[in-house]
């Protein structure tokens, strides 16, 4: 099976790329970044989805019987400093993503990569715990775009019977991630200390949130079960067991046997967060 993965080089798609290879696809590989991370078996495409001439010549080029829709901005705060730029490449990018499936090639698979945040905060109409069939209610613009890619996703599947699964994937940790999500920072600030390359001190959001997290090993095995078996529909990729971020934080810090004063750094929280 050929499949692309784009948004290749991120924090899922270079777990995911080498995963499908081993399991003996055929994979195509497209991200903004000008370099590949990936060894010569994967074809590389440099690619701003948002640019809908370049994603096809790609789409054109690879011929691919699924697709990985990883491409996003998917950093919340990055969200609210450039909601335009979010809109683009987190909806527009992907959504030419299907047309050019319906258009050209409708029995691709589409794996489309939505969130958990789509289903924004608990209340009393949206109860814990969420279910695939819990109502979309988005607090954040990444949310938002989030939410709007992964209903016109169903839209397309159900007009035009295209095969499509959208994944609702909660936090996911592991080797790779970026520091600018909250378990790949405290790690980083922690090993600082532990290397006596910064005072013993972590800066820190909001602390009494709980999540849901998985570590992305698990989450790209669940990716590949979906594209193996060409499942549609929704799934949440989850634990199911919600975490107080102040736990991490504990487990961490006891781990490396420091002695560590917490600090909240008011830049590190959310205008509008879920708890």
């Amino acid at each position: 099976m050929r499949v692309l993965v784009t948004g290749a080089c991120g924090f899922v798609g270079s777990h995911l790329v080498p995963l499908l290879l081993s399991k003996g696809y055929d994979v195509s590989a497209a991200d903004i970044s000008p370099q590949s991370i990936f060894s010569d078996d994967v074809k590389y495409y440099q690619l701003d989805i948002s640019i809908e001439k370049e994603l096809e010549r790609v789409l054109n080029e690879t011929m691919p019987d699924a697709i990985v829709a990883l491409a996003a901005i998917t950093f919340v705060p990055d969200s609210t400093e450039d909601p335009m730029k979010t809109w683009r490449v987190n909806l527009l990018g992907n959504l030419a993503i299907l047309e050019w499936v319906r258009k050209n090639k409708p029995d691709t698979f589409v794996l489309v990569v939505s969130s958990s945040a789509v289903y924004g905060a608990p209340s009393s109409t949206n109860a814990l715990p969420f279910t695939e069939s819990s109502p979309v209610a988005p607090v954040s613009i990444y949310s938002a775009t989030k939410a709007a890619l992964d209903l016109t996703a169903q839209v397309y599947a159900k007009t035009w019977n295209l095969k499509i699964a959208v994944v609702r994937p909660f936090n996911h940790i592991g080797p790779g991630q970026s520091e600018k999500f909250v378990v790949s920072a405290f790690a980083k600030q922690i090993a600082a200390i532990m290397k006596k390359k910064s005072e013993p001190k972590i800066l820190v959001g909001n602390l009494s949130a709980k999540r849901d997290f998985t570590d992305v090993r698990d989450v790209i095995r669940a990716y590949e079960l979906i594209i193996s078996r060409k499942a549609t529909g929704i799934f949440n990729i989850c634990s199911g067991k919600a975490v107080v971020i102040r736990e991490i934080l504990d487990i961490l810090i006891e781990l490396s046997g420091c002695q560590v004063e917490v600090e909240v750094d008011p830049k590190r929280l959310r205008p509008v967060d879920i708890p």
